[in-house]
């Protein structure tokens, strides 16, 4: 399919743009931390980051569609950690979904929440079963696993 043909121009971007590029900068200055970006569907993804000038900030960018599996399933997190050439303990997994945060957890990776309104009736269950927890992208530096 051609990607120009994605109607991306209403869906809004998960992130605000200075926070996404903060995380591309911060991660790739940590030998140890690694970015991922699990979203469905290449179509929409990759049209909306291209539309909003973000393609370039991603070294991976893949779909679950990549692994054939959904991030119910912790074998995509084991997975991706393979295809990054780390073991899955190197990751940090960055969600604002509290299931998404569980599964990355029982795959062994290091996991940090992330507030979203969509989420926030799960904060305090997303504190207590991650390792991290931010409300905003800007308190990434300040993280253990960055100093």
């Amino acid at each position: 399919m051609n990607l120009a043909a994605a109607d991306t121009s209403g869906l809004p971007l998960y992130l605000f743009a200075s926070q996404l590029i903060a995380v591309g900068s911060i991660c790739r200055t940590s030998p140890s931390v690694l970015p991922l970006c699990f979203l469905v569907g290449h179509i929409t993804l990759d049209a909306c980051l291209k539309r909003l000038g973000m393609w370039e900030l991603f070294d991976n960018v893949w779909s679950c569609d990549d692994f054939n599996t959904t991030k119910a399933d912790p074998q995509i997190y084991v997975l991706a950690a393979k295809r990054l050439n780390r073991s899955v303990e190197e990751v940090l997994f960055l969600d604002d979904n509290l299931n998404a945060d569980l599964t990355a957890k029982a795959a062994g990776m290091q996991v940090c929440g992330v507030y979203d309104e969509s989420s926030k009736d799960y904060v305090e269950q997303m504190k207590a079963a991650t390792d991290y927890y931010i409300y905003d992208f800007s308190q990434l530096p300040q993280l253990e696993c960055f100093q």
